[in-house]
């Protein structure tokens, strides 16, 4: 395949599937990587695998069978998206999820959190530690997990305290912390 290392647009890309089947090739090479390390709370290798390459199909079969279809962002971020409501859904089903309610949305939000069985167990003591480092790393995401978790903010506050352009960036970046947390606590849990 000819410009194997090439990072194609959006739109190059969008043409290149409709056009044939090199496209799809080229999506899932251009974009695995990025999605996958957006799936990490998973820890199946295969199970994030699937998740991708059924969101790369959930993309291909919007784009190629639905004529009104309007991508409304970058095909990177419609592929996150995507996955994550695929996760969402199988965590559900499984019941590894906690509701919690954001009273500016007025709708549920699944945060994949697993649950701690006391203050001195090994893993909250690894989180403690993993928050100790956020903190001393700098950055936005021990304040912005300080404020959601603990002051209980609403996203909307957050984001005007914060200098975010909306609560729906601030909601991404308190999502990004809580992933990185969650790879800090396992960190210092297994070191």
């Amino acid at each position: 395949m000819r410009n194997r290392g090439r990072q194609y647009s959006d739109a190059e890309l969008i043409a290149r599937i409709k056009e044939d089947s090199d496209g799809l090739d080229l999506l899932y090479r251009q974009h695995q990587r990025y999605c996958l390390s957006y799936l990490n709370s998973l820890h199946n290798h295969d199970e994030m695998q699937d998740i991708f390459h059924d969101a790369v199909l959930a993309f291909y079969e919007k784009i190629s069978k639905d004529e009104a279809f309007v991508l409304r962002c970058s095909i990177q971020t419609y592929l996150c998206a995507v996955c994550r409501n695929m996760l969402r859904e199988r965590l559900r089903k499984e019941n590894r999820f906690i509701n919690f309610e954001d009273e500016f949305e007025h709708d549920n939000i699944i945060d994949v959190l697993e649950p701690i069985e006391s203050e001195n167990s090994p893993k909250m003591k690894a989180m403690h530690k993993a928050l100790s480092l956020m903190k001393e790393t700098g950055g936005k995401c021990y304040e912005i997990l300080l404020r959601y978790f603990y002051l209980k903010q609403r996203m909307d506050r957050i984001a005007y305290e914060m200098d975010y352009t909306n609560s729906d960036n601030a909601k991404n970046q308190k999502a990004r912390c809580q992933r990185r947390l969650k790879i800090l606590t396992s960190n210092v849990l297994f070191s």
